[in-house]
Formats: structure tokens, sequence, C-alpha cells
């Protein structure tokens, strides 16, 4: 069958691709770099068919990925056999590659107010970075072969030491790329993984499964591995699999629970790399289906996949982009809250309707929406492309701008340039989590309106929930000298660390 690198050569090959087709590639970023160019392997070869068992490949050329133009190395290191896993265990690492309150007065209030942004301070600055763009993922790989199915597990080694308890080591600083056969942080690891095996095998067998016909199929994994990513896109375990031989069916049924049940926010991906049944060859990487805590189980149909991606898919991705990005929820409440109120004579008092109160959030919405899906749309399509430090950075910024300027009125007139100006770079923020969506390039316009109503349906249920509570409060004082200017404070302070974070570290 010839060594690896070779095969590797013959059967990774991609047409020449289209300038429209490359733009597109920019809406799956992150997918790219997990998926595209992997050397294609087959887990049913036996150790004959890939060579000796100590091979060092890299001294042979690397292998050009076409699609990211990123040069892929692949090393294979033995490991002591054992009996869950027949094959020798092995090494990877590729370089191509988140009571009633009574109102007191004067002083008092101020106390109070800033207790209260100190405490809110203190326990957001230590939950959270201000980072809105992570999200945890885990990848299932499955392969349609003419026999049988086969694929594997990814594992972030973070998810193996948080939820299931395993004391995996750190890779060490040369994990990415630059790693030996006497590396002792590898050993160390691939050691810790060996005898971590029934433990984490006993999860997938419970977490993960395929049933035809309402019936279990069997599962036998044969592999285990490790894949290093550079920088901080983590480590992930591979849990190698096949199924017994036998015809390939038209459906089948995915049970799928990987670390979602405890994180709403957990994404676990089933991702095609080819379909001899439909004869179907992904080059580079496809999601077929995205599971999470609300849909566990979906049926897979092997001969119309591409009809799989729902909008519903997209839809949720983002209203939950919304709702754990923290800087988004903070500058639609720092603009919520004079909406309740109106400037006069130097001073906030309550409107006097709840029509005027409405027409205020309808303003606020509408402008907001209007900015970030016009800069949306066009970094979607590649139009525009700032820096992700400076789109991050001027997002705290406007935060900032905006509290201060509830605090201290300066552009009353003005407020919906500061509006509608920000709500361009928070537009280019929801772009860049959109292109982390591993969804297949083809469905541009599906992503693009799915995710974009998902990011107006999450946005309207925060106004759902906060602006009721305003307008009840909105004519109390504790509203205006705690609620109104502690709340922006609060909502200042965080977003100023948020800046400086970001922009100068």
């Amino acid at each position: 069958m010839g060594d690896l690198p070779t095969r590797a050569r013959e059967n990774s090959g991609l047409p020449p691709r289209s300038e429209l087709a490359l733009r597109f590639d920019r809406l799956s970023w992150v997918a790219s770099r997990r998926c595209a160019g992997r050397i294609p392997w087959h887990p049913c070869d036996t150790p004959d068919d890939r060579g000796p068992v100590f091979t060092q490949h890299s001294a042979a050329p690397t292998n050009r990925n076409k699609v990211s133009g990123r040069d892929e190395a692949t090393e294979h290191f033995s490991s002591p056999m054992n009996p869950i896993f027949p094959t020798s265990a092995r090494l990877e690492i590729r370089s191509c590659r988140r009571g009633r309150f009574q109102p007191c007065r004067g002083g008092s209030v101020r106390r109070v107010g800033l207790q209260l942004a100190l405490a809110w301070l203190h326990v957001l600055l230590l939950s959270s970075s201000g980072s809105a763009h992570t999200t945890g993922e885990t990848y299932v790989w499955l392969n349609v072969e003419e026999d049988r199915l086969t694929g594997r597990v990814e594992i972030n080694l973070d998810d193996l030491r948080t939820k299931l308890g395993i004391d995996v080591p750190p890779a060490g600083d040369s994990a990415a790329g630059d790693v030996t056969a006497e590396s002792a942080p590898a050993d160390d690891r691939m050691t810790t993984l060996q005898a971590a095996q029934p433990q984490v095998l006993d999860y997938l067998r419970r977490h993960y499964g395929i049933s035809v016909d309402s019936k279990p199929v069997p599962i036998q994994y044969i592999d285990l591995r490790i894949l290093d990513l550079p920088g901080d896109e983590g480590s992930y375990a591979q849990y190698v699999y096949q199924t017994p031989v036998g015809p390939i069916p038209d459906v089948i049924t995915i049970r799928n629970s990987l670390f979602v049940e405890d994180d709403f926010t957990h994404r676990s991906l089933v991702c095609i790399e080819r379909n001899k049944k439909s004869g179907q060859e992904f080059e580079g990487e496809f999601t077929a289906m995205v599971f999470g805590a609300h849909n566990p189980v979906q049926e897979l149909d092997l001969n119309h996949i591409e009809l799989l991606l729902r909008p519903r898919d997209f839809v949720w991705q983002g209203v939950l982009h919304i709702w754990i990005g923290i800087d988004h929820i903070l500058f639609i409440v720092a603009l919520l809250l004079p909406a309740v109120l109106v400037r006069q004579e130097g001073k906030w008092v309550p409107v006097p309707s709840f029509r005027q109160a409405f027409l205020n959030i309808v303003k606020i919405v509408t402008l907001f929406t209007v900015a970030h899906s016009i800069t949306l749309s066009l970094a979607a399509l590649g139009v525009i492309d700032l820096p992700s430090r400076w789109v991050e950075s001027l997002i705290a910024l406007s935060i900032v701008l905006v509290a201060i300027n509830t605090i201290r009125p300066r552009f009353n007139d003005k407020t919906w340039l500061i509006i509608f100006g920000f709500g361009l770079f928070h537009g280019m923020g929801f772009a860049s989590v959109m292109s982390e969506l591993p969804f297949r390039m083809i469905h541009l316009v599906k992503v693009l309106i799915g995710f974009n109503l998902g990011v107006e349906l999450g946005q309207l249920a925060i106004v759902a929930v906060v602006f009721p509570l305003i307008f009840l409060l909105r004519k109390r004082e504790v509203y205006q000298r705690v609620v109104l200017i502690g709340g922006s404070a609060v909502i200042g302070l965080i977003a100023s660390y948020w800046f400086v974070e970001r922009a100068f570290t």
C-alpha cells in the first residue's frame, strides 16, 4: 500500500479552487484549521500496511495543505501495546493547524452604589476575561466505507481533566510540532491516557452510539493517538473506532451526548470525511450534524447528507453567542438603562408613558440591528477584514463610552451615532464567531441568515427580560441613583478592564 506520506500525497490532492470558493473558506476558519488537509488514514489497516511500528515520517517531504496553504508534518511514535488497543498507540502532531429595598439618600446612596459596583466588578472579572467567542467542542469523525463505518472521537485534554477527572500532564513547550521520540511530556501524557482507557471508553460507550432500526451497532475502539494544535487551540486525545463488516444501511441513528449534559454551551460535532456509499469525498471537512443538550439523538441519511444542515442549527448558534457573550450583553444593557428616562434641564426624569419608553427601545434595537447586520454580512463575504484585536478592543471601548454618556451625558442628540457606529464593530465581532461555525462553505446564505436571525432573537430575549423591570422601576429614586448610575459605572469599569486587556496585552 506504500508508506504513509506517499498515500497522503495521493489522497489529499484538491482540484483548483475558484476565487469565490476561497472567500467562502473564511466561513470555516476553525473547521479548516482543525479538519482541512488531514492525512487520510484507514483505521482498518494493519500495522504492516502502515509501515514499521517505529517510523519517523517527518524526514519525508511535507504534505502541502492546498486549502490552507500550510505545511503538514506527521510523526508516529511507538508506545507499549495494550489489550484494548491492539495496534500501537500513536502520538500525532500536525502544524496545519475559548426584602424590599428602602432607598437611602445623599452619600449613603453613593456608598451603596460604589459597594455594588466593586462587588460586581470583582465577580465578573474573576469569572470572565471578556472573551465572548469561546465555545467547547468535541469532534466525532464518521466515515462510510464500502463494508463498515470507521471514524474517531477527538476529546480535548482539558475536558478529560475537568469533566472526567483524568490528570493528564501538560504538553510542554515543544508539543506543537517540535516533539521527538524521547519527549518526556508526550510519554507522560500517553501513559496517563492508556491507564485511563477503561474509564474513557466506558464514558464513550454510554454517550456515543450508532444504531440501525433501533438495534445498536457494535463499536470497536482500535487505536489511540494524541493531536497537538499550535498556540492556544489545545491538545486532543483521538480514539479511533470501527464497526463490524456488513452491509451499509441507508439511515443510521446517532446518539451523541458527549460532555453536553452539564454544559448547554458545549457542542459535539459529527464530521464526515468520505462517504463511499454515495461516492462523496470531502477533501477538507464536512459537518453533517451539530449535537447539543437539546438534541442528543439524530438520524443521518447517508444518501442525503447535505440536507441535514437545518436552518435552526444556524439560528441556535446565533442565539447562543449572544447569551454567552458578556460584552454584547453589557452593551445592550448599557443602552437600555437610560431608555426609560428622558433628559430634562440637566437631569434624568422618567418617561411619562409606556409608549414612549417602548419607542425608545425600538429605536435602539433597530439601529443596533441594522448596523451589525451590515458588517456581519460584509465580513462574512470577505469584503472587509479588520484584525480581531482591533475589533474586540473597539467593542470594549463602545461599552465604556455608552456607560460614560449615561453618567455624564455629552451626546444627547447624537446617541444614535454611538449606537450605529459601534454597532458596526459588534457586527464584525459576530462575523468572527460565524466564521468558526463548522458548516460547509456552500451554505453561506443559510449560515448568514440563520446566524443573524439567532443573534436578533437572543438580543430580543434580553430586551424582553430587562425592559419590563427597568420600566417598572424608572420612577423610583433607587433606579436613577443606584441602578442607572451605579450599574453604568460597573459596566464601564468592566469594559475598561477588557479594553486594556484586549488592546495592550
